[in-house]
C-alpha cells in the first residue's frame, strides 16, 4: 500500500513528546552510509542511517509493535513471523527507488514473500520512526487477525492505530484523541468524495486523484473512529465476524442493522462535530531489545539494491546494482535471487534451476536460497529435501507454508492442510492463488459450507472484475472458486477435520 504524501507527519503534527525518552530530540536525519542490517526479534532491517540512529529506529519498530498489540489486541498471543523494512537517512535517496512524489511510504505483501515496508528518516518523530512506519505495521497486525478486511476498514484502523503514542521511560502507550488537523482537513473540504456509500463501495483506497484519495482515508478514520465511540459492542462483533472470515456486508447488516447509508453519513457529520473520544492506554511489555548488527559489505550492499529496487519496480536501478554486486561476488545471494526472478519459470526453468543449486551450495544457511531450491528442484527429492531446509531455517516464511500447505494437499492430509492454510491466510497477502490453497483445505476437510462462505467473502474483498483462467477462457473470480468448491467437495468423502486454533483478536479497541 502507497501512503499518499499529503497524509505525512506534517498534516498531523510533531508526536515529540515532552520528557520521553522514546524521543532523542526531533533532529536533522544522520547522514547515509554503508548498509546494515539490524535483526530484531520481529524484524530485518536494512538501513544506511548510522548505526545509533538504526539501532533506536529498529528499538522503536519493536516498541510500536509491542504496543499496538497491548492497547489494540488485549491478551492475544502474539503474531508469527517476521517483517522487512528498509530505512532511507534521506528522502531523496527513498525516491530513487519510488519515483512518485506523493508517496511517503510503501508496504508489499508478496505471494511467498515477507511484508516490506519502505520508509525514509523523519527528523520530526521520536527516533526517526515516521507515522507511516506504524501505520504499516498496523496493517500487518490487523491482517494477522482479520485476514479479510474491505478498504474502509483496512485503511481507517490503520490510520486510527497509527496515532499510537509510547513513552519509553514508563513503558506506557496511548491510542485516541482527535488530531486537530485532520478534523480541520474534514471540515473545509468535507466528505463529499467519501460518503458511507461511497467508501463501502469502494474495493480501493487509492483513486484516480489525490484528494478523492486523501477523503477516503480521512473518512475511514473517521468512521472507525466514530464506530469505536459511538457504536463500540457492536464494533467488536463485527470484528470478530471478520476474524471468522464473514463476509464484511453480511457481518454489517447483523451488527449494524440500523445504520444504512444515509443514518450513518448522518452520524458521522454529527460526530464531527463534537465526537470525543476517551484514550486508551496500557502497560506495555516490550520484548528485550538484542539486535544483532551487521554492515554489509559493497558486493551484499549493492545487492540489497538491486533486490530492494526490483521488488519496489524501479527495474533499470535493480538491473545496475545486480551487476555491480556480480562483480564483486558472483555468488552474491540478493543479486542471483533478483535474476532468478526475473526469469520466466517455463522458457527459463534450466536457468532458475542453477541459480538455486548455486546459492544453497554458496549460502548454506540462507533459508531464502533453500526456498528457490524447494520451487525449482528437478525430483521431488531434490525439492522435498530444500523444503525441509528452508523450514528449519525460517519456520514461519509464507513461501515455506505455502509449500507446505500443498504438500498437505497431495498427501492428502486434511487435517494438515488447513492447519497450513489458515496460517497462511494471515501471513501473506490472500491472493486467488492462497484462496485456492485455503478452499481446497476446507472442501477436504469435510467443511464445505465454509469454504462457500469463504468463496463468497474472499471474492468480495478483491477489486471489481478479478477473473482467473478457467478451461481456455476467463470467468469471474467467484465463478471460479464456486467451481472449485462444487468439483473439491463432490469428489472428496467428506471427513471431519482437527480443529486448528488460530489466534483471534479479543477485544479490539474499544470505548
Amino acid at each position: 500500500m502507497r501512503l499518499p504524501a499529503d497524509l505525512r507527519t506534517g498534516l498531523w503534527g510533531c508526536l515529540c513528546v515532552a520528557g520521553s525518552a522514546l524521543a532523542g530530540g526531533c533532529g536533522a536525519a544522520p547522514q547515509g552510509q554503508a548498509w546494515l542490517e539490524v535483526r530484531t526479534a520481529h524484524f530485518d532491517v536494512h538501513t544506511d542511517l548510522l548505526e545509533p540512529a538504526a539501532l533506536d529506529m529498529a528499538r522503536a519498530l519493536e516498541e510500536a509493535r509491542a504496543a499496538l498489540i497491548a492497547v489494540a489486541w488485549k491478551g492475544a498471543p502474539d503474531p508469527r513471523g517476521r517483517t522487512e523494512v528498509a530505512v532511507f537517512a534521506r528522502e531523496g535517496h527513498f525516491h530513487d527507488y519510488i519515483a512518485s512524489d506523493y508517496t511517503d511510504g510503501l508496504a508489499q505483501s508478496w505471494v511467498g514473500s515477507e511484508r516490506f515496508i519502505v520508509v525514509h528518516w523523519d527528523d520530526e518523530r521520536p527516533s526517526g520512526l515516521p507515522r507511516v512506519a506504524v501505520h504499516e505495521i498496523a496493517h500487518d497486525l490487523s491482517h494477522w487477525f482479520t485476514p479479510l478486511q474491505p478498504a474502509w476498514y483496512s485503511e481507517g484502523m490503520a490510520s486510527f492505530l497509527e496515532g499510537l503514542e509510547y513513552d519509553r521511560a514508563t513503558h506506557r502507550a496511548i491510542l485516541g484523541g482527535i488530531p486537530a488537523p485532520m478534523v480541520r482537513t474534514l471540515k473545509s473540504v468535507g466528505r463529499t468524495a467519501s460518503s458511507a456509500e461511497g467508501l463501502f463501495a469502494a474495493r480501493s483506497a487509492i483513486h484516480d486523484d489525490d484528494m478523492t484519495t486523501s477523503r477516503f482515508y480521512f473518512t475511514s478514520w473517521l468512521l472507525v473512529h466514530y464506530l469505536i465511540n459511538r457504536h463500540g459492542e457492536s464494533f467488536i462483533l463485527f470484528q470478530r465476524d471478520l476474524s471468522h472470515l464473514r463476509d464484511w456486508r453480511e457481518a454489517w447488516s447483523d451488527r449494524f442493522p440500523r445504520l444504512g447509508p444515509t443514518p450513518l453519513d448522518a452520524g458521522l457529520d454529527e460526530y464531527l462535530d463534537g465526537g470525543t473520544f476517551e484514550h486508551a492506554a496500557a502497560t506495555v511489555e516490550v520484548p528485550p531489545f538484542s539486535p544483532s548488527v551487521r554492515t554489509l559489505s559493497p558486493a551484499e550492499g549493492h545487492g540489497l539494491s538491486s533486490w530492494m529496487a526490483y521488488r519496489l519496480g524501479a527495474r533499470e536501478l535493480s538491473a545496475q546494482a545486480r551487476d555491480l554486486a556480480l562483480a564483486l561476488d558472483p555468488h552474491e545471494l540478493n543479486a542471483l535471487r533478483t535474476r532468478y526472478q526475473g526469469l520466466n519459470a517455463t522458457s527459463g526453468a534450466a536457468e532458475r534451476l542453477a541459480i538455486a543449486r548455486q546459492l544453497v551450495k554458496a549460502h548454506p544457511e540462507s533459508g531464502e536460497a533453500w526456498l528457490l531450491l524447494a520451487n525449482s528442484g528437478e525430483s521431488e527429492q531434490e525439492r522435498s529435501g530444500a523444503r525441509d531446509q528452508a523450514l528449519r531455517l525460517m519456520p514461519d516464511h509464507p513461501g515455506v507454508i505455502e509449500l507446505l500447505a500443498a504438500r498437505a494437499l497431495d498427501v492428502p492430509d486434511p487435517a494438515a492442510a488447513l492447519a497450513y492454510t489458515k496460517l497462511l491466510i494471515r501471513r501473506t497477502t490472500v491472493a486467488p492463488s492462497i484462496a485456492e490453497l485455503h478452499l481446497r483445505a476446507m472442501a477436504m476437510a469435510g467443511r464445505c459450507d465454509d469454504a462457500r462462505h469463504f468463496a463468497q467473502s474472499v471474492s468480495a474483498s478483491y477489486p471489481v472484475g478479478c477473473s482467473l483462467v478457467r478451461r481456455g477462457g476467463r470467468v469471474s473470480c467467484l465463478a471460479a472458486f464456486e467451481d472449485l468448491v462444487r468439483e473439491s467437495c463432490s469428489n472428496l468423502a467428506p471427513a471431519p477435520a482437527s480443529e486448528v486454533k488460530v489466534p483471534q483478536p479479543h477485544a479490539a479497541v474499544g470505548p
